[in-house]
């Protein structure tokens, strides 16, 4: 997955990964039900090669994984569906040639950072439910 995208400032930012995803499906209510991706960023690429001296470059390893299973609800005998997201990421800014200011950098590593909130709000819509809880 190639994408590359500019910061409000004006900086090109590159990112170029590959991704792999498994999902394994409950298969009666004592299961749960398991999903990962994981991503790894492209070092080198001779098709779209990295140009230091037009953009920066954001490397990023990931692990996403989000189980679902059945528990006793806290408030009687009946069972309720939970949903446990979890998300292990490591980014890399690397600068180019082209020496960034402050100013890019630092907007570049705020944007990065709130991409978790991004994705916590996106399962929530998807789910229905804003009653989540951080941990």
């Amino acid at each position: 997955m190639r994408l590359m995208t500019s910061t409000t400032l004006g900086t090109v930012v590159e990112s170029n990964s590959v991704m792999v995803a498994e999902f394994k499906e409950a298969k009666d209510d004592q299961d749960e039900s398991c999903g990962v991706i994981v991503t790894d960023f492209v070092d080198s690429d001779e098709l779209y090669p990295y140009k230091p001296e037009e953009r920066v470059r954001r490397d990023a390893t990931s692990v996403f994984m989000i189980r679902s299973f059945k528990d006793k609800a806290k408030d009687s005998d009946n069972k309720e569906l939970l949903v446990v997201a979890t998300r292990w990421v490591c980014f890399k800014i690397r600068g180019g040639e082209s020496n960034l200011s402050a100013d890019p950098l630092q907007e570049l590593q705020e944007s990065t950072v709130s991409f978790g909130g991004t994705m916590k709000k996106s399962i929530q819509q998807r789910l229905g439910n804003v009653n989540l809880y951080d941990e």
